[in-house]
């Protein structure tokens, strides 16, 4: 939305931070991109997010993808 109004540039490192009504809660640094182009928008590095989602409670372990096997399990 930034790119798309103008107020930064493609290709620009940013930090997006983002939230819910109870407050901000995830910021990552990313490269800009507009959003007709999304595919060049790049995540470089997560600031932080929440360690607790509706989807995983805190302490449970999502389910390891098909091709991260050979990886060991973090704990």
């Amino acid at each position: 939305m930034a790119t798309d109004g103008g107020c930064v540039a493609a290709g620009e490192k940013v930090i997006a931070v983002t939230g819910t009504g109870r407050g901000a809660d995830t910021a990552v640094v990313a490269i800009a991109a507009p959003s007709t182009k999304l595919s060049e928008l790049h995540i470089t590095e997560i600031i932080c997010k929440p360690l607790e989602t509706k989807s995983w409670p805190a302490g449970v372990r999502p389910p390891l993808r098909p091709d991260s096997e050979s990886h060991e399990a973090l704990t």
